[in-house]
């Protein structure tokens, strides 16, 4: 919830839309409290609008929800393998074994 209130303040109730452009596990941060903060880490990668803060909120939950990583790396047969969650969920979307 303090990650989707800090998201909704940064696009929506700030006088200027600000947006973060690297949401992702690794830079939400808990106080004492448990109480997520958003930190603020920015890239130059892409082009920059709501949506893509929406999507990294989206992976950020899927990672939550799911206790596996955005893209981990696995070895099967002595080689290595990206795999990306969001496939991962599409894919079991897709059979509708979620």
């Amino acid at each position: 919830m303090g990650l989707a209130s800090a998201l909704f303040y940064l696009q929506e109730e700030c006088n200027q839309c600000v947006l973060h452009r690297d949401i992702k596990s690794s830079n939400v941060l808990l106080d004492l409290s448990f109480n997520a903060k958003l930190a603020p880490e920015c890239r130059d990668t892409y082009k920059a609008i709501k949506e893509s803060d929406i999507y990294s909120f989206g992976i950020v939950a899927l990672v939550i929800v799911t206790g596996k990583k955005a893209i981990a790396v696995i070895e099967r047969n002595g080689q290595r393998f990206k795999t990306k969650l969001v496939e991962w969920v599409w894919e079991l979307y897709g059979k509708e074994s979620f």
